[in-house]
Formats: structure tokens, sequence, C-alpha cells
């Protein structure tokens, strides 16, 4: 889901930029409290001291462990994001090969509605000339027959077409921004 892609691709980036934080200093502070008194609660006031300071640190180098580390992250968010992208190229040929599945299966729905009208001509034409006593009533039934065979081919078109037009539908509603 476009949801999880950008989620994963979120984490990776922050991996990347938590391995950059180890080329950073880190600032901190601290602050220490005691006494040098040796018996306990005696003159703990007139004897303590205080400290209080900030600390900088500042790796310059480890072994170029940390250059290391950061090369992994990015391969691995580069990685991610040409995952990412693959996907979604993906889905986009998909839709296109649907997109034109469906226009030639248009294109094939008007060749066969123009043979079923010039079969029906044809079979309206054997009928009439059987009942003139023209011809046998097997050739009747044999243009019948193809006329039925050109409409179960339409119709399977037809069903085919619709088939990917729902399957077109079912990858642009689920998100998939083409």
């Amino acid at each position: 889901s476009p949801a999880r892609k950008r989620e994963v691709v979120g984490l990776s980036k922050m991996a990347m930029n938590v391995e950059k934080a180890n080329f950073l200093p880190t600032l901190g502070a601290f602050a220490e409290y005691g006494s040098a008194d040796d018996i306990l609660w005696n003159e703990f006031r007139k004897k303590d001291s205080y400290t209080i300071g900030i600390q900088l640190t500042w790796n310059l180098f480890n072994g170029g462990v940390d250059a290391a580390n950061l090369e992994r992250a990015k391969v691995n968010y580069m990685m991610v994001q040409d995952q990412v992208d693959l996907a979604k190229s993906g889905i986009s040929l998909k839709v296109k090969k649907l997109q034109t599945e469906i226009l030639s299966a248009n294109a094939d729905i008007k060749n066969f509605q123009k043979q079923l009208k010039f079969a029906k001509k044809v079979y309206q034409n054997y009928r009439a000339r059987y009942e003139e006593g023209m011809v046998s009533i097997s050739d009747v039934l044999i243009k019948q027959s193809k006329e039925l065979e050109v409409l179960l081919k339409l119709l399977t078109i037809k069903n085919t077409r619709n088939t990917k037009i729902f399957e077109l539908n079912s990858i642009l509603n689920k998100g998939g921004n083409v």
C-alpha cells in the first residue's frame, strides 16, 4: 500500500540520518554534589562541593567504521527508493497494458458486430430462399450456426473486455496513482 511504502522509505531515511549523526559533536551538561566529611551527616554542609559543567565530545576518527555505516545506510535508502519507484512503474505498466488491451478489444467488438450483422443478413437470405424452395434446410442450419458462432465470439470478446475494465478499475481504486 502507498502508506506502507512511505513508511519504509521514511524509516530508511531516518536510519541514514542516525548514521550521519555519528559525525556531529555531542553536547552534554552535568551537575555533581558531594561532601568531604568522613562522618555521615556530620558537618555535611560545611564541607560540601558542587561541580557543574558542559561537555563536548566529537569523534574525529573512528577507524572508518562510522563512514562505512553511513555508506551502508545511504545504499539501503537508495535501494528502498528504487524498489518503490519500480513498484510504481510496474503499476503504471500494468495500467497501460490493460488500457491497450481494452482498446484492442473495443476494435475487435466493432469488427465482430459487423460480422454478426452480415451473418444475420446471410441467414435471413437463406431462410427466405428455403421458404421458396431454392436451398435445403441443411444450408439454412449451417448459416444459422455461423451466425451463432459469430455471436458467441462477440460475447466472449465483450466479456474479456469487461474483465479488463474491472481489473483496471480495481487497480486505480486501490490508490495506484499513475
